[in-house]
């Protein structure tokens, strides 16, 4: 539904979630989410809220 909004510190940047559908979390080789890597999400009965952090770069994406 694109509701998801807030964000997540990646690799030491800013990852943002504008009206996003879903939240990817990367196991690929090179983007690789790690242990201890977390996303946390709460809603408020009508949007969801994202807030999180990873190591590697790409390791949490947001999409629509």
């Amino acid at each position: 539904d694109n509701t998801i909004f807030g964000g997540a510190i990646v690799a030491g940047s800013e990852v943002a979630a504008s009206a996003e559908g879903s939240i990817n979390i990367i196991g690929t080789s090179g983007t690789t989410a790690l242990p201890g890597d977390v996303v946390e999400v709460f809603c408020d009965g009508t949007n969801w809220y994202a807030n999180g952090r990873a190591t590697t770069a790409g390791a949490i994406t947001f999409t629509t």
